[in-house]
């Protein structure tokens, strides 16, 4: 929650308090795997309303106390400050890497930092593009939003509630982590708390926006269908999906059943749009979608690294000198599919176009696959990596 860690026993971490974060922050921590190492994770944070504490990052050691894990002493080491509420993730173009990306207060500026297997680059990519996040009056209400990117890579959607009171979608550089050529979406009637989630769908062409009315307390879900060819049809393709009278509707979130699920303040339940990939009426939003056992949802849900939800891979039988199985399942109907298994060394084996292939791998160590997939006329490059070991000694 930005401020205290836990453990797989719901116990706190080791080290696991006074992180320097907010629950009230809108996206307020961000959990990164370290690339090639099982052990070491960072927790991003950011503090609420752009105050000092800002954007920092904690490091996890889950080989510390008993494999339970523990912060280390690289803890709150800070990155920018003041930021706005806002942090997200996002594979890089090498498949291994990741961008965490956030957004400075009192001006234009994303910063999108590279965690890398060498650790955190503290040296961030500046973009600055867009709208100013800044105060009105003596409020910093106005950092508050989700900023998320989508599951391709290509996009990232930047919510600005209050006086602010619109959402910018831009183009993504996962090579670079550059922001460029925003678009503004500001169809919004109220600025209080006016937009606050959003989400995209699992197949990238749909944006979902929640808007909070406290006035008149009542809440809306916005679509935007990204696949138009220009700002002015990406704005007239605005549809509200469903409105919601007497309730706040706070984060959404995809998982990985494909499905988008919606914070109810003080709800017993969760909303849920199940077939987010549609437009209109048919992505199915349900306000009853998830019964909490007699829990209470808040406005926030858990932030992910979105790309990893595109598609899920399942590698078996990874020992040297199996037939290694690889399946994949994404959230919209594959029309065709070629892996590429990083292992030129078997020649005409190292590619396959099965939807479910087998390979067997020349010698242990570490692949790059790389599997190109077509669904419904777009092409998306997925990079995961696959480590072959040895055989284990059955005699041991």
């Amino acid at each position: 929650d930005g401020s205290i860690v836990w453990n797989s026993n719901h116990e706190i971490m080791l080290n696991g308090e006074g992180l320097l974060g907010d629950k009230s922050s809108t996206q307020s921590a961000m959990i990164i795997p370290k690339p090639d190492d099982d052990n070491i994770y960072y927790i991003f944070t950011v503090d609420d309303r752009a105050r000092s504490n800002g954007l920092r990052y904690s490091e996890i050691d889950m080989s510390l106390d008993g494999g339970l894990g523990g912060v280390t002493g690289n803890k709150n080491i800070l990155l920018e400050t003041p930021t706005t509420e806002k942090i997200t993730a996002i594979e890089s173009a090498d498949g291994r890497s990741i961008w965490v990306i956030s957004h400075r207060w009192d001006n234009n500026e994303f910063i999108s930092y590279l965690v890398s297997n060498t650790g955190i680059n503290t040296t961030p990519v500046v973009s600055a593009v867009g709208s100013v996040h800044q105060r009105n009056g003596g409020n910093n209400n106005n950092s508050i939003g989700y900023l998320k990117a989508s599951p391709n890579r290509e996009k990232i959607a930047s919510v600005m509630s209050y006086q602010n009171n619109e959402t910018q979608v831009f183009d993504f550089d996962a090579a670079t982590g550059i922001l460029s050529n925003p678009i503004t979406l500001s169809n919004y009637t109220s600025d209080d708390i006016g937009p606050y989630g959003c989400e995209f769908s699992p197949d990238s062409n749909l944006l979902y926006v929640t808007e909070i009315d406290r006035v008149n307390i009542n809440s809306k879900v916005h679509q935007y269908d990204l696949t138009q060819p220009n700002e002015a049809a990406i704005i007239n393709s605005a549809l509200v999906i469903a409105e919601q009278p007497d309730e706040e509707l706070g984060a959404l979130q995809q998982a990985l059943d494909g499905r988008i699920y919606i914070a109810v303040q003080g709800g017993e339940t969760l909303a849920v749009i199940s077939n987010p990939n549609e437009i209109g009426t048919a992505a199915n939003y349900d306000f009853n979608g998830v019964f909490l056992e007699g829990n209470s949802s808040h406005f926030g849900l858990p932030p992910f690294i979105q790309s990893y939800f595109f598609a899920t891979n399942v590698f078996r039988y990874t020992c040297f000198g199996d037939s290694t199985e690889f399946n994949i399942n994404t959230s919209t109907e594959i029309d065709n599919i070629n892996w590429d298994f990083g292992d030129p060394a078997s020649g005409s084996n190292n590619t396959s176009s099965d939807l479910s292939p087998t390979h067997v791998f020349t010698s242990i160590g570490e692949y790059v696959v790389t599997i190109t997939i077509e669904t419904e006329g777009e092409i998306q490059v997925v990079y995961r990596t696959v480590t072959i070991s040895e055989q284990p000694d059955l005699r041991a």
